[in-house]
């Protein structure tokens, strides 16, 4: 009895004497320990300030001390006051001098202090850091003053409190808008391949440079190095989408919602950041006017302060403009076609008021004048100089995909000439040019230079593709699924005749367990095991029976194997 009592106190005693329910810093947050880390545990890694890693729980005898797995006898853990956890490599408290933070103790000085907490009591740290002209924070203050656990790693999904980082972030802060509870995120961990959309790390091929985002697709507004939706609620609060335009791929901003800022290169900057080169209305946030500072030539665009020199980096300002007087771009870059050059100004493709083409996206001047070669969910008119909602009478409209243009083009049967559309000579010619048909009308088979009524093949069809293809067949005949025109759809197991955009077809018969339909709501003969029932459906036969008329064992019409009626 004594030795069974004793054998269960052994279990029992480390789970009961050193309960840990809530340990500090303890959510089974970790990345994989890339190139290695000795005596760390597998995906027991956290980025640290310099790029690579912390360890967060190490092996047999080994605890972290400032990131790395430091023997348990060794005196840099006596010196930091880790107090080993009996349940694996990790350290449930720091002494003075040091704070905890996942499972390591890090001495409270140097880039510590400065990247992950700023002051500490007890080995707690009770101030997160706060950056250093040479590092930043990789952590963020939890909003939950309760939750013991005050810095949270920027790339940690898991968090504490309620309040997380996210995935692959390197640089963060506390959740501007109080109904998040996920850091905002403004530079990432890889940072040649990602930068922050919304405030989360993504993968991108372009417009990313160390970690930060330097261009945005048109579906996002870039904004302090980050791009953010154009239609989502921190978007809007950034630039409203009647205030965004559209130039070789990007969104610019024209006017800030916040009063306070206004559009440098096209993004929305704090006025006092830029207030030397902004002229800024004193109402909205745009600028009026735009200064130069220092050997920087800026001029303005619809709103904003374009930088006119050519340099390094993203180019937004040259890629606009390719020359600029007085603050002014008198001549537009003639290598992109959203804007254009006009009375020593440089204009959006769609400024009427201007000399624009309304509702033009792109476009390009020529010696008769601007010519609109792309509208924006409009079709463009054949002479291409208007953007039309819908196309005038003798002409059609042809939707081309997303990123093509949407076209007027002639009715079939007509051809353009001197920017008229102009009718086929040869009668019933669906497409033609100036000289001769190209394609017939829909029946017609071309024939030296002429249309004449496609001979079918088949003498039961009315109409044809061409002589091998019958697509109407003549009365009291119905096209079968090969194409064959037939008296009778029955002949054709599992269809039934039905009339099908003015053509008699033989449909597919989808009632379940329907040998022959009737119609698409009606069987005519259920497969075997299935009999009709009274609203044309096909019910299951009794067990007993092979085929049947009803449900019951008396109305089978043939038995199973080794039985006979």
């Amino acid at each position: 009895m004594s030795r069974s009592l004793s054998a269960l106190l052994l279990v029992c005693l480390p789970i009961g004497f050193f309960s840990e329910e809530t340990p500090l810093y303890r959510n089974g947050f970790g990345y994989s320990c890339e190139n290695g880390m000795p005596n760390c545990l597998p995906n027991s890694c956290i980025f640290d300030l310099a790029g690579g890693f912390f360890c967060v729980e190490c092996g047999s005898e080994h605890v972290p001390i400032n990131g790395t797995c430091v023997s348990t006898a060794h005196e840099a853990v006596s010196k930091a006051g880790c107090a080993k956890s009996p349940m694996g490599g990790w350290c449930m408290k720091c002494g003075d001098g040091y704070f905890l933070f996942y499972g390591g103790c890090y001495e409270l000085t140097g880039e510590w202090k400065a990247g992950i907490c700023d002051r500490a009591e007890g080995g707690v740290c009770k101030e997160c850091g706060k950056g250093s002209k040479i590092s930043i924070p990789i952590v963020f203050t939890n909003p939950n003053t309760t939750s013991p656990e005050r810095c949270i790693h920027c790339g940690d999904p898991v968090g504490f409190g309620g309040y997380s980082g996210t995935i692959h972030c390197q640089y963060c802060k506390p959740p501007k808008y109080a109904w998040k509870t996920e850091a905002d995120c403004f530079s990432c961990s890889l940072p040649q391949t990602m930068c922050t959309f919304d405030y989360r790390c993504k993968i991108v091929t372009s417009g990313v440079d160390t970690g930060y985002c330097i261009s945005c697709p048109t579906t996002h507004i870039l904004s302090a190095n980050a791009c953010f939706s154009i239609d989502s609620p921190i978007g809007n609060s950034i630039c409203l989408p009647k205030n965004i335009i559209d130039i070789t791929d990007r969104s610019l901003c024209v006017q800030c919602t916040n009063s306070s800022e206004a559009p440098l290169q096209g993004n929305c900057v704090a006025i006092a950041e830029f207030s030397d080169i902004c002229v800024k209305d004193t109402k909205t946030g745009r600028c009026t006017a735009c200064k130069n500072k220092g050997d920087t030539s800026y001029y303005l665009f619809y709103g904003g302060c374009y930088s006119a020199n050519h340099g390094s980096g993203e180019q937004i300002g040259t890629t606009i403009c390719q020359a600029a007087e007085n603050n002014i771009c008198t001549t537009c870059n003639s290598s992109i076609n959203d804007v254009f050059t006009k009375n020593n100004g440089c204009w959006r493709c769609g400024d009427s008021a201007n000399g624009g083409i309304e509702g033009c996206q792109r476009c390009e001047m020529k010696d008769s004048g601007l010519q609109c070669l792309e509208c924006r969910d409009l079709y463009l008119s054949l002479d291409k100089r208007s953007c039309l909602a819908s196309c005038p009478k003798g002409q059609k409209g042809i939707q081309g995909s997303p990123s093509s243009t949407h076209s007027c083009v002639c009715d079939d049967g007509s051809y353009l000439k001197d920017g008229k559309c102009v009718g086929c000579t040869v009668e019933n010619c669906a497409e033609c040019d100036e000289s001769s048909c190209k394609k017939c009308k829909y029946g017609y088979t071309l024939s030296d230079s002429q249309c004449v009524a496609t001979k079918c093949k088949d003498p039961n069809c009315d109409t044809c593709e061409d002589r091998d293809v019958c697509t109407k067949c003549t009365d009291d005949n119905s096209l079968d699924p090969h194409g064959l025109c037939v008296k009778d759809c029955l002949g054709s197991a599992g269809y039934y005749k039905a009339t099908v955009g003015g053509v008699s077809r033989c449909v597919a018969c989808t009632l379940g367990n329907c040998a022959v339909c009737e119609s698409e709501s009606k069987c005519k003969a259920c497969r075997d095991g299935f009999y009709v029932e009274g609203s044309g459906g096909c019910r299951p036969c009794s067990s007993e029976c092979a085929t049947c008329s009803g449900p019951a064992s008396g109305d089978c019409t043939s038995c199973p194997a080794r039985k006979r009626l």
